[in-house]
């Protein structure tokens, strides 16, 4: 007898086990529990050169733009295309600096040109991952703010794979501000952050810096 309860509790042990590193996830969608935005997959782009361009934009989708603010998305979009794929961006990017070295600030782990290999591969990790096929796929949407949102240009968050860009903003910039509006939060979606409020270091973080060197390059 002692030995059927042994056996018993054995078991009982295991299928704890089971569950927990198994069946917990079919559970939960049977719960239907509250949908959670997906975690980055932590893939690590190679640190040797790999060559230069290659890559697409492609808008997937633009919503509540009227004729002239499409002609100018796609002006952005063009501008956007032919900067990434150049020699010099691939240098800015490379000799990239902060406080007397080559390196972003908040660069989760990479170097600068494992950040440039990031770029190319373009395998989007947000809102869930993608396969690295070298095309930034982007979906916007324009918005009109409140008064005291003005101060945004744009956002994004992610459980969502749209850009909203602030037509308070978007209706004045030229092709250059715009396509740096969505090379910056296009970063977020291959899994770099940034602080939320205004800091020293917040300007050399993979999303701002990249941003700004499109924006200097485009305008």
């Amino acid at each position: 007898m002692k030995a059927v309860i042994l056996m018993l509790g054995m078991m009982a042990v295991t299928m704890t086990d089971a569950h927990a590193f198994g069946s917990a996830r079919s559970s939960a969608v049977d719960a239907a529990p509250t949908p959670v935005p997906t975690t980055p997959v932590v893939v690590t782009p190679p640190n040797t050169d790999v060559g230069t361009g290659g890559l697409r934009v492609v808008i997937n989708s633009a919503k509540n733009f009227n004729d002239t603010q499409a002609a100018h998305l796609e002006a952005s979009r063009d501008l956007l295309e032919r900067i990434v794929n150049s020699e010099e961006f691939k240098q800015r990017v490379l000799h990239f600096s902060y406080q007397g070295q080559e390196t972003f600030v908040q660069n989760n782990g990479l170097s600068n040109l494992q950040v440039y290999n990031k770029i190319l591969e373009a395998a989007e990790q947000l809102p869930s991952p993608t396969e690295a096929n070298r095309v930034i796929d982007l979906s916007v949407q324009l918005y009109t703010s409140s008064y005291f949102g003005r101060n945004v240009v744009g956002y994004t968050s992610p459980d969502t794979p749209t850009i909203y860009m602030n037509t308070y903003f978007y209706n004045g910039a030229t092709p250059g501000e715009s396509a740096s509006n969505m090379m910056h939060e296009w970063m977020h979606k291959l899994g770099f952050d940034h602080d939320y409020n205004s800091t020293a270091r917040r300007p050399y973080s993979v999303p701002y810096a990249i941003g700004d060197i499109v924006d200097q390059m485009g305008n």
